[in-house]
């Protein structure tokens, strides 16, 4: 455990004895009190809830956690998964302004939200109540070597990596948060906690794959949350498990990080993680069957995709050394550095649109064939930044076309 960095009596004692009964306190995270009370008196008015996650392993687990249990304490509440190409990341305020239209009275992020300040503020303006529920590092401005952090106007923000939170456990992830207020809101209901735990194997999911040190609590979300796969009832992991081939197999660690975990994103990288999240909603075996192959497929085309593009940046990287060849070989002929780079430019311009066959318009063509026959440095240094720009992130460039190749 030493070369683990594992010095810590009380960590230690949760890697040796990782039981519920080291699980810590959720009652001492900053404002987690405040949106229980929030959401108790939301579920007794019935206010309509939405739920905004987040299309990763982790968000979609996140969303599945709070969904599923404000479902059994009786809300009134839905969901809502950004595209990742369409909308990027986290709470945007087209969902914002959607959510305002369909007479939603709470939003509750999860996995996003501690960076969406002007997000949160429309939401606020509308009228809208708001809860955060995130684990990302809280934002922040410099100046003069001082850190000021920055909050939104949220009614209640709950992160464990606040300065102001006393919760001695930094590393959970999104859905870990999330497991937290259920937890909470659990038992402020009433309501039997063995009820809330068996939400821990979803956790244990989302804690793999989120790539967060397997220590402290985490260690017990895992431990307990891979006992519980082995034998779960989720209709949606058992199909997946099957479409899998790991019907038959202990579940482990590896198999949620480098099976069940990749199958679940994939739904969100090449079509809508929403896919994921009705996996594990779904209560027909035939359907979930039918829905965990599509799911299954979507990551085998990844896989495919990311080969792909491993020979594409391999190509890039050849690009980017003759780059620096012709240059230095060409050097000597020019007394002009903008002429070396023209023609070091158009050299390398063709190079990209052949690789591009294949991938997509990254850089339109005819915008490079009327820049390398044109007579205007200027516009050669321009297309050499952007072509320099594209060997930089290509991926980004590219992503859109590798979706729609798979739909």
């Amino acid at each position: 455990m030493v070369n683990r960095d594992i010095t810590d009596d009380n960590i230690i004692n949760s890697y040796i004895n990782p039981v519920y009964e080291n699980l810590h306190s959720p009652k001492t995270m900053k404002d987690i009190a405040l949106a229980v009370d929030i959401i108790k008196r939301k579920i007794q008015e019935n206010k309509k809830i939405r739920i905004i996650g987040d299309y990763d392993v982790d968000g979609i687990i996140s969303v599945f956690i709070l969904y599923t249990a404000l479902k059994e304490c009786g809300a009134n509440v839905d969901y809502e998964i950004p595209d990742r190409i369409k909308d990027g990341y986290g709470i945007n305020e087209n969902i914002v302004k959607t959510a305002y239209d369909e007479d939603v009275d709470t939003i509750i992020t999860c996995d996003n939200g501690i960076s969406a300040i002007d997000q949160i503020q429309y939401a606020k303006n509308l009228g809208l109540t708001v809860i955060v529920t995130d684990h990302h590092d809280v934002p922040f401005v410099e100046e003069n070597g001082v850190r000021t952090f920055i909050s939104s106007q949220a009614d209640a923000i709950i992160n464990p990596k606040q300065i102001e939170c006393e919760y001695e456990f930094k590393s959970i992830c999104g859905a870990g948060v999330a497991f937290k207020l259920m937890e909470v809101l659990y038992e402020e209901l009433g309501m039997n906690k063995e009820e809330c735990y068996k939400l821990i194997e979803f956790v244990a999911i989302a804690t793999v794959c989120d790539v967060v040190d397997l220590i402290d609590e985490n260690r017990i979300f895992v431990k307990n949350g891979l006992n519980m796969l082995n034998n779960t009832t989720n209709i949606g992991i058992k199909a997946l498990k099957k479409a899998s081939g790991l019907e038959d197999k202990e579940i482990t660690a590896y198999h949620l990080g480098f099976v069940i975990g990749p199958c679940l994103n994939a739904s969100g990288r090449l079509d809508s993680a929403k896919k994921g999240l009705e996996l594990l909603l779904m209560e027909n075996y035939e359907d979930a069957e039918n829905l965990a192959q599509e799911i299954v497929d979507l990551n085998d085309a990844r896989k495919d995709m990311t080969k792909e593009q491993n020979e594409f940046f391999q190509e890039l990287a050849n690009i980017q050394e003759y780059c620096v060849n012709i240059a230095l070989s060409k050097k000597a002929k020019y007394h002009d550095m903008e002429e070396l780079l023209k023609d070091v430019t158009c050299e390398v311009v063709y190079r990209i649109m052949e690789l591009l066959d294949g991938y997509g318009e990254g850089v339109p063509r005819c915008d490079i064939i009327n820049t390398v026959t044109s007579k205007s440095i200027n516009e050669g240094i321009e297309l050499h930044d952007k072509c320099m720009n594209f060997l930089e992130n290509p991926f980004s460039v590219t992503m859109e076309s590798e979706r729609s190749r798979v739909r």
